[in-house]
């Protein structure tokens, strides 16, 4: 979850890799009211810059909590390891047993940037949920997965001798599996516009229309917003290799079948 806005009834659901935080920045210049709700990026300093809303999402006025979920997150490691366990269930997150790392205390936000639909729904009013107009946007699998994978370089999380495929066998399950339980709800999906990032400019003409935003220039705008730009190579396809692309397949199956990608 990115936004809800309650004076536009509008609800954004931010998968990974998408360009969902420039979508983001994008509608956070409707958001003025009282209670809406936005999540934090790395691009606040863009965001205060275009004198659009900043982040509005903590829980209450102590903005810091003790992690718990850390040690939660360690013991049920172990159960992640146990031979078949994936048949049983989803694993968005691989095992991690170091707890050392931290971070002991975390802000104490309402919701994640990511934040799975189903948790939006727990958290926010039903009625409210029914009723908002709720949006999410896809993108090509491969070239989420490679985009994923330069930012992980890009941020420093994975080394930069680290290959494609020894990144693709070890955290692809983990990536779409997330990104499944991020945009569907119980197998649907509750939305009433679905932007691809293929056609975004298009697309948020269109959305613009639906939800009375009234922006002529929406080109001109994402141009000064575009964020994150230049970390994905442009020789992108030449990581892809068929060992690679197979394991991209298999887990994306649902994103290939749903929003009609064509493998290759």
């Amino acid at each position: 979850m990115t936004i809800i806005s309650y004076q536009k009834k509008l609800i954004f659901v931010k998968p990974r890799k998408v360009a969902g935080t420039t979508i983001e920045i994008f509608l956070s210049k409707y958001c003025k009211g009282e209670n809406d709700i936005i999540t934090r990026i790395l691009e606040e300093n863009l965001r205060t810059k275009l004198g659009y809303s900043g982040s509005k999402n903590y829980l209450s006025s102590n903005h810091k909590k003790f992690n718990f979920r850390l040690f939660y997150d360690f013991f049920l490691s172990f159960i992640k390891v146990i031979p078949g366990i994936k048949k049983l269930f989803t694993v968005n997150y691989p095992p991690n047993f170091k707890i050392w790392n931290g971070p002991f205390w975390i802000e104490n936000f309402k919701f994640k940037e990511h934040e799975f639909i189903k948790d939006i729904k727990k958290k926010i009013d039903s009625k409210f949920f029914d009723e908002a107009f709720k949006i999410t946007v896809v993108r090509n699998p491969y070239e989420t997965f490679i985009s994923q994978f330069f930012w992980q370089k890009h941020r420093g999380f994975i080394s930069k001798e680290t290959k494609f495929y020894e990144y693709t066998k070890n955290n692809c399950e983990f990536f779409f599996n997330q990104q499944k339980n991020i945009i569907f709800l119980n197998n649907d999906l509750p939305y009433n516009f679905i932007i691809k990032y293929e056609n975004l400019i298009e697309d948020l003409l269109k959305l613009a229309k639906q939800i009375e935003i009234n922006h002529s220039d929406i080109k001109g705008q994402l141009l000064k917003i575009q964020t994150k730009k230049n970390i994905t190579k442009k020789n992108k396809f030449e990581i892809l290799d068929n060992k690679s692309k197979k394991i991209i397949e298999k887990n994306a199956r649902v994103f290939f079948e749903k929003f009609g990608y064509k493998k290759i």
